[in-house]
């Protein structure tokens, strides 16, 4: 991999666990803690959504995986955890996660699986080579077709490549 591919991909990989955090945070669960496969490091208590962010982002790039822990903003119950490996593609960053079968642990994993389908969006756009590494997560959605392929990659792809179809 060249320097720039491997720029990309590190940058593609902060994108999509920034907005993950990003969204979790927003459905009521914050990262408590990342197991390095040695130790664990507590990464927020109450921090708010950036600073937590910065935290996981700063114990875990140096990485090969890792595992971070949620909790419940609420109740502060543990209720899941996802695991992070570095080095593939980049949006595929999150390469496993887990929940607890409890009410809290239910609503983790809906969240997440809900934020999950918009990267899936992503590594499908990142297929076609008319694409760079500049995705937006968010929640617009995009009915062209991509100038390239034809086909529609959905949500998350950047506009500018697509023509309204």
């Amino acid at each position: 991999m060249t320097t720039s591919t491997v720029s990309q991909r590190q940058a593609l990989e902060v994108a999509v666990i920034r907005s993950m955090l990003a969204k979790l945070r927003l459905a009521g669960f914050y990262p408590a803690s990342v197991y390095d496969g040695e130790t664990s490091t507590m990464v927020s208590a109450q921090a708010s959504g950036p600073v937590a962010a910065d935290r996981v982002l700063t114990t875990v790039l140096n990485l090969d995986e890792a595992r971070v822990y949620f909790n419940a903003t609420e109740d502060h119950e543990r209720v899941g955890s996802v695991v992070l490996v570095f080095g593939n593609d980049g949006w595929d960053v999150v390469s496993d996660w887990s929940w607890r079968e409890t009410p809290a642990g239910e609503a983790f994993n809906a969240a997440l699986d809900k934020v999950l389908d918009k990267v899936e969006d992503i590594g499908t756009a990142a297929a076609c080579k008319a694409h760079t590494w500049a995705w937006e997560l968010n929640d617009k959605s995009h009915h062209g077709a991509c100038i390239k392929c034809g086909r529609s990659h959905g949500p998350g792809s950047v506009s500018h490549y697509f023509r309204q179809g």
